[in-house]
């Protein structure tokens, strides 16, 4: 048996599932969250007659320009709190 070659196999195989790894931190999704201005509004004859909306725009943040070509995956099932 010749232990060279198991040796390039071995590395070879190492370089890849580290690769692999990278790649998939690399798609993993980087979500950017940005707070617009709150809008106040008033209402006449209504129970609640003054109400405040907040908006919050949620972004995924594109991928580095050596990546480009691949797909950034989604966020599913994201949670969030304010505090």
């Amino acid at each position: 048996m010749n232990w060279g070659v198991i040796l390039e196999v071995a590395i070879g195989a190492l370089i890849s599932v580290v690769f692999v790894v990278w790649m998939e931190e690399v798609r993993k999704p980087a979500l950017v969250l940005r707070i617009e201005d709150p809008v106040d509004d008033t209402w006449v004859g209504r129970p609640a007659n003054r109400g405040r909306f907040l908006c919050i725009v949620c972004t995924n943040r594109s991928l580095p320009w050596y990546a480009k070509e691949l797909s950034r995956n989604n966020y599913c099932n994201l949670k969030g709190s304010m505090l």
